[in-house]
């Protein structure tokens, strides 16, 4: 919830070594409309550039088998990875490490913020990184620490006045 109040009510001013510097710009209240929402199996994938007109925050909830939860409980979670797919030609963007926790919690999709450098894009007049699809991906043995079927929802983050 951080992250979309930052973009949506600062504006980037300058950047250096990797940081960004911020300045207020108003104060207004993010707010999530649900413009789509499904389950897809790992590795098939959320498709949302059809929607990248907008700003997107994506939701990902995948559940741990009971061999999972156990598995989280006595040493860790097991891996996942989240695929971003170019809009249009459907090349991988990139792939990353991804907990299932942070999934679950979401993510700006769109514009997709892979490095400091693409907070500034707006201001550059460089276009924006667009995805078009992500992906659930589990490492090869993975597989039966979670279930077959992945949540998914999609936002378009929209601005309300500050009701305080």
């Amino acid at each position: 919830m951080l992250l979309r109040h930052l973009l949506l009510n600062y504006e980037p001013v300058d950047s250096e070594g990797g940081f960004v510097l911020l300045r207020s710009r108003s104060a207004l209240r993010p707010r999530l409309k649900l413009v789509h929402e499904g389950t897809v199996r790992a590795g098939d994938r959320i498709e949302v550039g059809a929607l990248n007109s907008a700003d997107l925050w994506l939701e990902i909830a995948l559940e741990p088998t009971r061999l999972g939860r156990l598995r989280a409980l006595f040493y860790q979670p097991p891996t996942v990875r989240l695929a971003a797919w170019r809009a249009g030609s459907g090349d991988l963007l990139t792939r990353r490490r991804a907990p299932a926790a942070m999934l679950a919690a979401g993510f700006v999709a769109h514009p997709l913020l892979l490095r400091t450098e693409d907070m500034l894009n707006p201001n550059s007049g460089e276009p924006a990184r667009q995805a078009g699809a992500f992906s659930v991906e589990l490492p090869p043995g993975t597989e039966r620490f979670w279930q077959s079927t992945i949540r998914f929802r999609v936002f378009q983050i929209e601005l309300a006045a500050d009701s305080r």
